[in-house]
């Protein structure tokens, strides 16, 4: 008796399992971090386009109070109307942490001029004037005219984001200012995790179905080796008058079958042949 480990549909299953796991573990590899960078290029867009839809909404008036708002100045009407309205569109969407708005007052200072946070009084909140000290080089980039986004995962004091920033022109088409929207890091990597998790499924469920596919052929091929085995076993033990397998498919098994069928005819003709 044959035990199950030592089988050829076990062997045979269990081999092609094995190399098809392996195509497909490296494949996942490669497709991974393809998904990876090209799902952070799709955030990046997207917080560039919701930076820029939020910048519209903001009037001439408003973005000339941005551009000349004093330190100390966070009670100023227009103001508190800027951050509700950032705070309106952030809480539309639950994977945005902030909107806020920077001033850039010379080539190496930042301030900040609006904040949403200041609505639910975060205690993080920046105040009109408020230094940014450890912002993202790609912001430059706005303070230029073009709409833009962090080139990687940043950290500041605030905690660690993937933003969009847009830039805010007064009426004279000058960049007076920069609306910038953040995500964070955590909600980035949900977003990673799911489509990882995704892939793994897609991925255990090809090699599942590519094992019963497998464990189907194998089961056929042994069925006939089987077949012709019990047939061999018959004519070692003196029996002619067996019945080999029809098998119609012309590959080895089938040969191997036409063997037996000549042995079976030679061994015959012999016998017949000695009782005269």
């Amino acid at each position: 008796m044959i035990k199950f480990y030592n089988s050829l549909m076990f062997r045979l299953t269990l081999s092609f399992v094995i190399l098809i796991a392996v195509i497909t573990v490296t494949t996942y590899a490669y497709t991974y971090n393809q998904a990876k960078e090209a799902l952070k290029d799709t955030i990046k867009n997207q917080l560039m386009q919701l930076s820029s839809i939020a910048a519209s909404q903001l009037s001439a008036e408003q973005i000339d109070l941005l551009a000349n708002i004093q330190a100390g100045d966070n009670e100023n009407p227009q103001l508190l109307e800027i951050n509700t309205l950032l705070y309106n569109i952030r809480k539309n969407d639950e994977d945005i942490s902030e909107f806020y708005a920077m001033r850039k007052e010379s080539d190496d200072k930042i301030v900040f001029v609006a904040d949403d946070w200041t609505i639910q009084n975060i205690e993080d909140s920046s105040a009109v004037g408020d230094p940014y000290d450890d912002y993202e080089p790609t912001l430059l980039e706005a303070f230029k005219g073009v709409s833009t986004a962090s080139e990687n995962i940043y950290t500041d004091q605030w905690g660690t984001w993937l933003s969009g920033y847009a830039p805010l022109k007064n009426a004279s088409g000058k960049t007076v200012a920069v609306l910038a929207v953040d995500m964070d890091v955590t909600v980035v990597q949900q977003k990673i995790n799911f489509i990882s998790s995704l892939i793994y499924y897609v991925i255990g469920f090809a090699i599942l179905a590519a094992g019963l596919i497998i464990l189907f052929f194998s089961m056929t091929i042994v069925k006939d080796v089987k077949a012709m085995s019990k047939v061999a076993e018959k004519i070692s033990a003196g029996k002619l008058d067996v019945e080999l397998p029809d098998i119609k498919t012309k590959n080895e098994i089938y040969y191997l079958n036409e063997s037996l069928k000549s042995m079976m005819s030679a061994i015959s003709f012999l016998t017949d042949k000695a009782k005269k």
